[in-house]
């Protein structure tokens, strides 16, 4: 098969009906080292597919992700009901104070998790509890 600038003009109109245009330009930047490696073909010097790329930018505006900020998660921790969200908010707590990684933390079940009058210890698959008071908490 041959590759020309037609067809990768093509290719890119119809990833526009499913992709982004960040996401078509990481598309064209992992063709291109592909291409290059296996064909021994540099479409960095196909004009058209790069001009296309480029008008599509200009109108292209970036969505900003939602972020969580302190005081949102400040205003959960006091107003949330304790009932049904006290694993949720220790979770949020031992997230942001740095008390698990980021795996231990996805991987932790309510089975390692004991509760004492005084104390909540958490028990990990790895060999590293931790003890934190309830005042604390």
């Amino acid at each position: 098969m041959t590759i020309n600038e037609e067809i990768l003009l093509s290719y890119f109109l119809n990833l526009k009906k499913k992709y982004a245009i960040s996401s078509m330009w990481s598309k064209y930047s992992m063709l291109k080292a592909a291409i290059k490696a296996h064909k021994i073909i540099d479409i960095g010097k196909y004009s058209k597919p790069t001009a296309y790329l480029k008008s599509e930018s200009r109108e292209y505006k970036a969505k900003k992700a939602a972020v969580l900020e302190r005081a949102h998660v400040e205003e959960f921790l006091t107003r949330a009901c304790d009932k049904e969200y006290l694993m949720t908010k220790v979770a949020i707590i031992m997230g942001v104070s740095g008390v698990c990684r980021c795996c231990e933390l996805t991987n932790l079940k309510i089975t390692d998790v004991e509760e004492g009058a005084r104390i909540c210890l958490f028990r990990y698959q790895i060999p590293r509890p931790a003890f934190y008071e309830n005042s604390q908490l």
